[in-house]
């Protein structure tokens, strides 16, 4: 199946419109935190906002210390805390199952690793229309439509369990936050003057120190490098310090509500995969990127393989400066580079992922 297309193509899975019916609002049942990053809540923020948009309420339910209520709060939307739950488990779908029949919700997006085909199934046999935001396709699913906006997503062998799903797979389903869906024109500059780094909402690897240290000596002195602090990092302490003594002049930039600007004003970025590899997309920003956790590699290869970055390597390889050095050196000192970068990301993302996917949603329910 092509990126981008949708399940009609495969035997087994839906070519037309679930029956319909009322839906006021949706729940969200998504992990975030420390071990797992931002990428979960912020792709779920943008099918919030998007579902919005028709008139339909998003309440998200999450772990009591998982650290991202303030965020989805700041966005406008309720968040109820699930006290001692665990995505995955037979109480865990219990309390959804209550939650939506609190609410009168006949609809539940859930977003997890630990949301596997039996859990799925217990909301589905409650009579929710499910909708899964799915990286990997470990298990046949049941549910009613499954989202991975992943450049690689079309080469995964999905499964419906039921045989009605229907699946949204490719940059076109994209889930990006409100600030990515009009992104407007950019120009790339001849010289890279201020670079990017972002390694997303934690640094587990202290990968961010080691990236200022070895980008001393491949830019040069005064190139200004915006650094982001995310907010489950816990070696905030080691990056000030390294940036203090660097001749390079180092902005660090504690978790940003808003990267767009940040990414719209750098000639390049030094990135972790997973979903900023796709607002750089849309945005034009030419970068290289890092696979830093195994789930990444085949997403950040397939968008490298589409030209709209380059690959980088992965930062627990002994040879990742072997490997890094020639693509920041490719990035840096070859403007045509960045500019076709720009323009193929651009090309490939163009940030309407979550309306396309909320359009789905409020098609089916």
């Amino acid at each position: 199946m092509g990126i981008g297309h949708r399940c009609g193509l495969r035997r087994g899975f839906r070519t037309h419109p679930l029956p319909a019916v009322t839906v006021p609002g949706v729940l969200f049942r998504v992990d975030v935190g420390p071990t797992i990053g931002l990428g979960h809540i912020n792709r779920c923020v943008a099918l919030a906002e998007a579902i919005r948009l028709r008139g339909l309420q998003g309440v998200f339910l999450l772990a009591p210390s998982c650290g991202g209520a303030n965020g989805v709060s700041q966005r406008g939307f309720p968040v109820e805390t699930l006290n001692e739950c665990v995505t995955g488990t037979r109480k865990d779908s219990a309390v959804v199952i209550a939650a939506a029949e609190r609410h009168g919700y006949s609809t539940v997006v859930v977003d997890s690793y630990a949301a596997r085909a039996e859990y799925l199934s217990r909301l589905r046999s409650a009579g929710l229309q499910v909708v899964a935001v799915d990286d990997e396709a470990r298990d046949p699913t049941p549910a009613h439509i499954l989202i991975n906006g992943g450049a690689h997503a079309g080469g995964l062998a999905y499964r419906s369990l039921s045989g009605d799903t229907q699946l949204l797979l490719g940059p076109d389903y994209a889930l990006l936050r409100s600030e990515f869906w009009s992104c407007p024109p950019r120009a790339i500059a001849g010289s890279v003057r201020r670079v990017l780094v972002t390694v997303g909402g934690d640094d587990r690897q202290n990968l961010t120190v080691r990236l200022i240290e070895w980008l001393v000596g491949r830019l040069e002195a005064g190139t200004a490098l915006d650094v982001v602090i995310g907010p489950f990092f816990g070696g905030a302490d080691a990056v000030e310090r390294v940036a203090a003594g660097s001749p390079l002049n180092i902005r660090l930039i504690s978790a940003p509500e808003h990267l767009r600007d940040l990414m719209m004003e750098s000639d390049l970025a030094v990135c972790a995969g997973g979903q900023t590899t796709y607002e750089l997309a849309v945005t034009g920003t030419p970068a290289v990127a890092m696979d830093v956790f195994e789930n990444q590699a085949h997403g950040v290869q397939a968008l490298a393989r589409s030209g709209a970055l380059i690959y980088g390597g992965r930062p627990t390889n002994d040879r990742l400066p072997e490997e890094l050095g020639p693509a920041i050196r490719e990035a840096v000192e070859c403007s045509a580079r960045r500019q076709r970068l720009s323009s193929a990301g651009r090309a490939l993302v163009d940030g309407q992922g979550a309306l396309r996917a909320a359009a789905e949603i409020a098609r089916a329910a």
